[in-house]
């Protein structure tokens, strides 16, 4: 069985198995990497359970995911949620950063957890600035950490993100995941 996983907010179809990721813009533009996994229970309850993994390399931790096993039926079902990490290429030395969970408060029953994120950013290889990703082309976009949350129904993680104007607007900051899966905001690039 293959599980994918798919973006904390749902923004492009789950992959087919001929079109998914190798990893290679993680990590240089090689395969010759290795990569490992470490995983922590986040929760547990009589019908689910959820496994929070970091994905690491040579580099350090380069993902985020949160894994839901959901045993309430004979039939087992799985959901990877993709909470930190992604980057896809996105033309002229850019890559676009998805959106990402910088922390989550307390899990409650029936699996439901209040969130901080950041919006999906726009990081160049070339000197220019990190940048708030747009829908459209236009360049100063105005954006914020918001808060969000997320939660288990009908086998699968569900969320959302607080879509009202930010009542001071940010700039962007680079997001550094930590080997233990807790997530910081630097002023500067930190592979």
């Amino acid at each position: 069985m293959t599980v994918y996983s798919h973006p904390f907010l749902a923004e492009d179809p789950l992959p087919n198995e001929f079109e998914t990721e190798t990893g290679a813009h993680r990590a240089g533009w090689t395969l010759d990497t290795s990569t490992s996994f470490a995983s922590r229970p986040v929760f547990r309850d009589r019908r689910l359970a959820v496994l929070q993994v970091v994905e690491k390399n040579e580099q350090g931790a380069t993902g985020l995911y949160w894994i839901g096993i959901d045993h309430s039926s004979p039939a087992l079902a799985f959901d990877v949620v993709q909470l930190g990490g992604a980057a896809k290429y996105a033309g002229c030395a850019r890559y676009t950063v998805q959106a990402t969970v910088l922390s989550v408060e307390r899990v409650e029953r029936a699996f439901k957890a209040a969130l901080r994120v950041q919006p999906a950013t726009v990081l160049s290889e070339t000197d220019d600035p990190l940048t708030w990703k747009s829908d459209s082309d236009e360049q100063d976009v105005s954006n914020c950490v918001r808060g969000g949350r997320i939660w288990w129904q009908n086998r699968k993680f569900h969320s959302d993100v607080d879509s009202s104007d930010c009542s001071s607007p940010e700039k962007p900051r680079y997001v550094k995941i930590h080997n233990d899966g807790t997530v910081v905001l630097t002023d500067t690039f930190q592979p």
